[in-house]
């Protein structure tokens, strides 16, 4: 019994008993690995709770700039903007090679000459990005002749916007490697705020497109001089191109990712603005923009679990259990914006944005209900990239691609505008399947679907009820407000009473814990 493991623990126990209680013995691997797991865990919480003040912020003053926007410009003027946001994401595609996301995803602390080779290389690339937009400039006005011309220098404003997001690469990425999410939640946060605050003073000033281009210049210079101040790293004179390989090796197919979704985005400003003009995609950007809203939650659970997930690669059993449930937040925020946005379109619409965007709403409705499964394809790619398989990523990504622009086309000369918005979000969602059952095969002990039925009931009832009960009823701001509460609670309450789980594992023990708090006494 003593060459057993139970029997070495016994002995220690006894051991330790004997020496006044103390124990002089390194821990176990596996003690460590819980550890490691339950440190992980915490910060993980923490990002968490930062990144989504963060968001609450951001989205806050987001949504405050596109209410204004929306009632004072047209869908034309949407048109011409999402025309202008596809060229900058072109520009802003010759990043980093991948090289941020490698350095997150690797196990072991990156050198410093790792970590000034990065930041020369993102200089030579933010400054080669500048030239080629005051070099493209005549290229745009080609490819978009009815715009203003002076459109133009809004892509040079950017890019060089972009040679500033460059030079805080390094600083930020440790940030993110360190799951310092407080740290990059203020970082991002007051970046934003800059931004619409100084386009929203320029704008009411009387400025148009300067108003985008100070409030990109703002934002840009705030998040550098930030960035240094929350991680003061400075680069060394040391350039390594070999210690670059490694990380190239799995930071190239990372940002190939990256091109199918170039490729997708430009689908609506590129066919789209030649078919069916700058009023239609205004249409199509406005109605996409205002459905994808809830994805901003799966965009903070993706930047929380990469590093998280990266860091519970030997933890299998630890690693499936994260993926759960972070799928099943996103899902969760995913379906009660669903549900309120089916139930109170028409009015919602109406009051917040103005009349004429109710040619919108049959886009609107479509765009809200593919997002029921569009949620899906982030958190999984997370996963996947997250595991050192970028590849299977960039795979699936350049299939659905090609796809969408293989049968969009055609269904848009037959169709029109319908026919463009249902073909592209029936290739989504097979996507999105393919996606899951990919993930599946990785993760098969990972619940990816039932769990996530009792937010679909719930989302179903509460568009029904909300439909049939609150919208008739709302005639302003006040009441519009107060039937959005309402099907808040009914979601929730739907939610917890069909999913015992969720009450039981993260509702029950929270209650216990802050009630009392609360309160003023133990329960």
């Amino acid at each position: 019994m003593r060459n057993t493991p139970d029997g070495q623990a016994a002995d220690r126990r006894r051991n330790a008993e004997a020496s006044g209680g103390e124990q002089n013995t390194e821990p176990g691997p596996d003690n460590l690995l819980q550890g490691e797991s339950a440190k992980l865990r915490k910060l993980a919480r923490l990002g968490a709770v930062a990144l989504s003040a963060r968001t609450a912020l951001i989205q806050f003053a987001a949504l405050g700039g596109q209410v204004i926007l929306a009632r004072r410009l047209a869908a034309e003027d949407f048109g011409v903007f999402a025309v202008v946001q596809f060229a900058m994401t072109f520009l802003t595609f010759f990043g980093d090679g991948g090289l941020g996301a490698a350095l997150v995803q690797k196990k072991r602390e990156p050198s410093s000459a790792e970590l000034s080779s990065i930041f020369y290389l993102q200089a030579c690339l933010g400054v080669g990005v500048l030239l080629l937009a005051l070099a493209g400039g005549r290229v745009f006005n080609w490819a978009w002749p009815n715009f203003p011309p002076s459109t133009r220098w809004v892509l040079v404003a950017l890019a060089f916007n972009f040679l500033l997001t460059s030079l805080r690469c390094v600083p930020g990425l440790l940030l993110e490697r360190r799951l310092q999410f407080v740290r990059i939640a203020i970082l991002d946060t007051c970046g934003s705020i800059t931004f619409y605050a100084v386009a929203a003073g320029l704008a009411l000033s009387g400025f148009r497109i300067g108003a985008l281009v100070g409030g990109v210049l703002a934002q840009g210079a705030c998040g550098l001089a930030l960035a240094y101040v929350m991680c003061p790293w400075r680069p060394s004179l040391e350039w390594d191109f070999a210690s670059l390989r490694p990380l190239l090796r799995f930071g190239v197919p990372f940002q190939l990712h990256f091109v199918s979704g170039l490729v997708l985005s430009a689908l609506t400003p590129v066919f789209g603005g030649r078919v069916l003009g700058a009023h239609a995609v205004g249409l199509l950007n406005w109605s996409q923009t205002t459905a994808h809203f809830p994805l901003a939650l799966g965009h903070i659970i993706s930047r929380i679990s990469f590093p998280l997930y990266s860091r519970l690669q030997d933890d299998r059993q630890e690693l499936v259990r994260a993926v759960g449930r972070s799928i099943k937040i996103c899902a969760l925020g995913t379906m009660l914006f669903v549900g309120v946005v089916m139930a109170l379109a028409p009015e919602l619409v109406r009051i917040v944005y103005s009349e004429k965007w109710l040619e919108a709403l049959p886009f609107l409705y479509v765009y809200t209900a593919t997002i029921t499964v569009g949620f899906f394809t982030p958190a999984a790619a997370t996963v996947l990239e997250a595991l050192g398989k970028p590849g299977v990523v960039l795979r699936l990504s350049a299939a659905v691609v090609g796809l969408i622009w293989v049968v969009v086309p055609p269904a848009t000369l037959r169709f029109g505008t319908m026919g463009f918005v249902g073909a592209y979000v029936g290739v989504m969602v097979l996507g999105n399947v393919a996606m899951a059952f990919t993930l599946r095969r990785l993760l098969p002990d990972a619940r990816l679907i039932t769990p996530l039925l009792p937010a679909l009931l719930a989302t179903l009832f509460t568009a029904v009820c909300g439909r049939l009960a609150l919208l008739p009823r709302v005639m302003g701001p006040a009441s519009l407000a107060a039937a959005v509460v309402g099907l808040v609670v009914l979601f929730a309450s739907i939610t917890l009473l069909i999913d015992r789980e969720l009450w039981r594992t993260e509702v029950a023990p929270r209650f216990k814990r802050y009630a009392p708090k609360v309160f003023g006494a133990r329960l």
